[in-house]
């Protein structure tokens, strides 16, 4: 299954780990977005957002 993302939730994951993506962040980032998502998939969207704005 897909898991979809809304552009509100890429742009605050991307603001949320931008800068600061050490340690515990991934379970974090999930934590605060409160969308479902765990730590991995918020570590593998968040390197989909990185390399899609280079």
């Amino acid at each position: 299954m897909k898991c979809q993302w809304t552009e509100g939730e890429d742009k605050a994951l991307y603001e949320l780990v931008n800068g600061n993506p050490a340690g515990n962040i991934w379970r974090r980032a999930a934590e605060i977005l409160n969308n479902g998502k765990d730590a991995k998939q918020c570590h593998d969207r968040y390197e989909i957002i990185r390399l899609n704005t280079l």
